[in-house]
């Protein structure tokens, strides 16, 4: 039956709606790589994945931001509601404590709607048995010069169970960023959550990550395909 709920799942999610300037055909191409890889339902494999790898009250990161300046000065509009909804889900069917790590500049977005959605953002001096409904908020600072030493510190610290990464751009191999249309982007704009990532991976935590074009964290998996797709 989970199976079953999974693949239904999946053909909500694989629907493609798309603006008038991007390439059509591009998700549901990553999405049968991938599927053809791990042969389950994703949003199974993901949730599956999350619940035996957690308790009640672990901690576990989301990671998302993939928009930056000029164009989006607070981010792009789909990854930052989308880590808010998970989190919030996360938190009342699981009863986990969720934490968002982006930039700075994002937190405004996130924080209007985790007010929508009856997530208390925690402040400096709370902790998540403080507040109903909490959500903590971090800044991940920009550029790959303190990336390595904020993710030991960051996993230390929190100890997560398990990360999800929501709608992040991603470096390639040699350490450059793109936009969906494959124009580099600048990497001193975002922070440099591969070092995070990489690191937790290292540390057998679970991740799980979602994209929607091939410049997202997550899609190496797939590289092949990403990159056979002409944006």
């Amino acid at each position: 039956m989970n199976i079953i709920v999974g693949e239904n799942v999946d053909r909500l999610c694989s629907i493609e709606i798309r603006p008038r300037m991007a390439a059509s055909g591009v998700f549901p191409a990553l999405y049968k790589a991938a599927r053809n890889k791990y042969l389950y339902p994703l949003t199974y494999l993901a949730a599956k994945g999350i619940i035996e790898n957690i308790k009640e009250k672990d901690h576990i990161f989301i990671l998302t931001g993939a928009g930056g300046p000029p164009r989006y000065p607070k981010g792009e509009s789909d990854g930052l509601p989308g880590a808010v909804a998970l989190a919030r889900s996360l938190h009342l069917g699981l009863n986990l404590n969720p934490i968002i790590i982006t930039e700075k500049r994002n937190f405004e977005p996130i924080y209007a709607m985790a007010n929508e959605m009856g997530m208390n953002p925690l402040l400096p001096n709370q902790t998540f048995s403080s507040r109903i409904n909490p959500l903590l908020v971090l800044d991940f600072p920009c550029g790959k010069e303190k990336s390595s030493e904020v993710s030991h510190a960051l996993l230390k610290k929190y100890q997560p169970s398990a990360i999800v990464v929501v709608e992040r751009i991603g470096a390639n191999s040699k350490g450059v960023y793109h936009s969906m249309c494959g124009f580099e982007v600048n990497a001193a704009d975002f922070a440099f959550l591969d070092d995070l990532i990489e690191l937790a991976r290292k540390q057998h935590i679970f991740t799980v990550g979602i994209g929607d074009n091939g410049n997202e964290l997550g899609c190496g998996i797939i590289l092949d395909e990403v990159q056979k797709i002409q944006p």
